[in-house]
C-alpha cells in the first residue's frame, strides 16, 4: 500500500529536475516609436536582475515558470511568462493628465521636491552600495572599453568611487596610438550628475534643477516648466518637464518624475546643455574652448524609508569625434558582491582599476548586463589583438571577450615589465665610523632574468628622524653593481634605512603623505620636504642598527646616543622689520654742533 505514494513522489522529483535556468533575450522598444528603451529593469528576483543596453536588448537567467517583471518610469510595467517571451516587446508609455500643481505652482513644488531630497541626502549620506560599471569610448580611431565593479556613497548621487575589480582594454583601427593608461583619464565623473549634486567639485559651475534654498523667482528665471499627472505601478506621479531659459548658461533640462505624496524623485531623464567639456582635468569646464557636447543621461531611483539611492544610470555624449556611453547597475543584492574593500579612485581611473586588480570569481557566469553588438565588437577586438601580439591563435568564436586573466597578465608583464631590487648588505648592524659594503642586483618580475632596463640604481641612507643622510648613484651592469657608506662619527647613532630603487620602479604605487606649505617651512629646501613625504611602494628598504662608535678599539657595546627627535628649520621668510642704522662724520655726535650724518 506504501509502495504507490512512494512512486508518484519519485516522478515529481524527476519532472522538477527537468525545469533548469535558461537564457532568455529579448529587445524591448517604445511601443509608439519603436526606439529601443535602454536602463529598463527586468526583475525576476531581489538577487536575479538586469537592465536593457542601449539597443533595449537584455539577457537574463530564468525558470520557464518564472515571470519576468519589466518596469520603466513613464511607462507601463509588463508582466510576462518567460516560456511566452517574444523577441521584441513593445512598452507603452503611461497618459498623462493636467496636474491641479499648475494652478498651485509649478516653481514651488520644485523647491519642495529640492527639500525633501536633501533631507533623504543629509539622513543617508553615508550609505554606500555596489555597482557593475561599463564605459565605452571612441575617439576617432580608438576604441576603448572598461568594465568594473564600484562601491560608492549612493544617496541622490554617485561619488567616493572605490573600484575593487576591473577590466579594460583599448584597441586602434591603424597604426599604434599611446595607451591612455598613462593620460589623465578622468571620465568616471559622469557618475556624479544627479538633479542635485553633493561633494562633487567637477561639477561646480553646472546649474541642476534641483538646488539648496533656491527661490520661487530663481526658479522662473532658470526654466520654463510643464507638469502633468500620471499613473507608474499603482502611484500617483508628477512628470515635470524642465526647458531652459538661460540659452548661454551651462544647466541641466529634462524630464523630473516625482512621487505626488512623498515629493521624492523617481527617475530623471535628462540633457546637459552649453557645456565646453575637459575630461582631462580637475573640472568639467574648459575656458576659452568652444565645442559642442551633447550630453543624454537617465537615473533611476529607489526609497527605503528616509533614503533615496541610486538604481542605475545610463550617460552618452558625443561631440568632435568623441563618442563614449556609460551604464551603471545597483548589484548590491547580489550575493557574490558581499565583504569586498576597493581601491579610491585617483584623477585617472584606469590606473585605480589596474591597482584595483581583477578579480576573476566576480567575473564568472555573470554578464550583469547584456552588452551591445558595438560594444561586443570592441571587447573582441581588444583581446584578438592582444593575444595576436604575444602568438596566440585566434578563433573566430573566441569565448570572454576581454580574455583570461593569465593571458592579460602576461601580455602586461612583456610590454611593461617591472623590476624588483635585491641588496646584500656585509653586516647586519654597524658603529659609527664603519663603512656599510653593498651589492645590489635587479630582476625582471616577468621572467626573473637580470634587469637590463635601468643602468643607474639609486641607493639612499636615511636616519632615524626620517631625513635623507647621503644618496648614491650606482652604476647597474647586467643587473648587477655595487656601493658604500660611510658612517662619518659626527652622525647620531640609531635605526638607519637603506632604501634602493630605479627610476623606473617610481612608475608603479605613490604615496603622498598629507602636508602643507606651514609644515615645508620645517625643511632647508622644498626637496627634502617632497623626500619626506613621499613613500613608494615599490622600494627595497632595510632598516638597521648603527650604534656608538667604542671608546676604545675592541669594545663593541651596543650603546645609542640618539639625538632629541626636532625638525630642520630654515629661516623666516616673512617680511623683515625695518631696521635704520645712523652713521655721524667724525664718528661721534656733538650736541650743538651740527654734523653730516649717513644713514642705512
Amino acid at each position: 500500500m506504501n509502495r504507490f505514494p512512494l512512486f508518484l513522489l519519485l516522478c515529481f522529483v524527476s519532472v522538477a529536475g527537468i525545469a533548469q535556468n535558461r537564457d532568455y533575450t529579448a529587445r524591448i522598444v517604445d511601443a509608439d516609436t519603436g526606439e529601443p528603451l535602454p536602463c529598463v529593469g527586468i526583475f525576476v528576483s531581489r538577487e536575479n536582475t538586469t537592465l536593457t543596453n542601449f539597443d533595449g536588448e537584455f539577457r537574463i537567467k530564468a525558470l520557464p515558470s518564472d515571470t519576468l517583471r519589466m518596469t520603466c518610469v513613464g511607462h507601463k510595467t509588463l508582466r510576462l511568462c518567460a516560456n511566452e517571451l517574444p523577441q521584441v516587446v513593445e512598452m507603452q508609455v503611461n497618459e498623462g493628465r493636467m496636474s491641479e500643481v499648475t494652478v498651485m505652482g509649478m516653481e514651488r513644488l520644485l523647491s519642495d521636491v529640492a527639500r525633501e531630497t536633501e533631507k533623504a541626502y543629509k539622513k543617508t549620506k553615508k550609505s554606500r552600495s555596489q555597482y557593475f560599471y561599463r564605459q565605452t569610448t571612441v575617439v576617432r580611431e580608438r576604441q576603448d572599453i572598461v568594465e568594473a565593479f564600484v562601491d560608492a556613497r549612493s544617496t541622490v548621487n554617485l561619488r567616493d568611487l572605490h573600484f575593487f575589480s576591473g577590466r579594460h582594454g583599448q584597441t586602434w583601427e591603424t597604426g599604434q596610438a599611446k595607451s591612455s593608461l598613462f593620460s589623465n583619464q578622468n571620465l568616471h565623473h559622469v557618475l556624479e550628475l544627479a538633479p542635485m549634486i553633493f561633494d562633487s567639485e567637477f561639477w561646480g559651475m553646472l546649474t541642476t534643477p534641483l538646488c539648496k534654498g533656491r527661490s520661487i523667482s530663481q526658479y522662473r528665471e532658470l526654466y520654463d516648466i510643464e507638469v502633468e499627472e500620471i499613473s507608474h505601478e499603482g502611484r500617483e506621479l508628477y512628470k515635470i518637464v524642465l526647458h531652459s531659459v538661460k540659452k548661454e548658461t551651462p544647466m541641466m533640462v529634462g524630464t523630473l518624475y516625482v512621487d505626488k505624496q512623498e515629493k521624492r524623485v523617481l527617475s530623471f531623464d535628462g540633457q546637459l546643455l552649453n557645456m565646453t567639456l575637459d575630461f582631462h582635468a580637475g573640472s568639467a569646464f574648459r575656458s576659452g574652448v568652444s565645442v559642442g557636447v551633447n550630453l543624454d543621461f537617465k537615473i533611476n531611483y529607489t526609497h527605503d524609508g528616509s533614503s533615496s539611492e541610486v538604481a542605475n544610470m545610463s550617460m552618452q555624449t558625443s561631440f568632435d569625434g568623441y563618442q563614449t556611453r556609460t551604464m551603471v547597475f545597483n548589484v548590491s543584492d547580489m550575493p557574490y558582491m558581499q565583504g569586498h574593500k576597493g581601491i579610491a579612485t585617483k584623477e585617472n581611473m584606469l590606473e585605480t582599476i589596474d591597482v584595483a586588480g581583477y578579480d576573476s570569481t566576480f567575473w564568472a557566469n555573470h554578464e550583469i548586463i547584456k552588452r551591445t553588438k558595438e560594444e561586443q565588437e570592441i571587447a573582441q577586438a581588444v583581446i584578438n589583438r592582444e593575444r595576436e601580439e604575444v602568438g596566440i591563435h585566434v578563433e573566430a568564436d573566441t569565448p570572454s571577450p576581454l580574455g583570461r586573466l593569465a593571458d592579460r597578465a602576461r601580455l602586461f608583464g612583456e610590454r611593461i615589465p617591472q623590476e624588483k631590487v635585491f641588496v646584500h648588505m656585509d653586516n647586519t648592524g654597524y658603529f659609527l665610523g664603519d663603512t656599510i659594503w653593498f651589492a645590489a642586483y635587479t630582476r625582471r618580475t616577468d621572467n626573473g632574468h637580470p634587469s637590463k632596463i635601468s643602468r643607474v640604481l639609486y641607493a639612499e641612507l636615511w636616519n632615524h628622524d626620517g631625513y635623507l643622510v647621503e644618496r648614491k648613484l650606482v652604476e647597474m651592469r647586467e643587473g648587477r653593481g655595487h656601493g658604500f657608506f660611510a658612517l662619518p662619527d659626527t652622525l647620531y647613532s640609531g635605526y638607519f634605512e637603506l632604501r634602493a630603487y630605479t627610476r623606473w620602479q617610481l612608475n608603479w604605487g605613490q604615496t603622498e603623505h598629507p602636508h602643507n606649505k606651514n609644515t615645508e617651512l620645517w625643511f632647508y629646501n622644498k626637496e627634502m620636504a617632497k623626500d619626506y613625504f613621499r613613500d613608494y611602494e615599490k622600494l627595497y628598504s632595510r632598516v638597521f642598527p648603527v650604534y656608538d662608535k667604542p671608546k676604545q678599539e675592541g669594545e663593541y657595546t651596543r650603546d645609542m646616543t640618539l639625538r632629541p627627535l626636532r625638525r630642520y628649520f630654515r629661516k623666516d621668510e616673512k617680511k623683515p622689520g625695518l631696521v635704520l642704522s645712523l652713521f655721524p662724520e667724525g664718528g661721534n655726535l656733538v650736541a650743538g654742533v651740527p654734523c653730516r650724518v649717513a644713514f642705512e
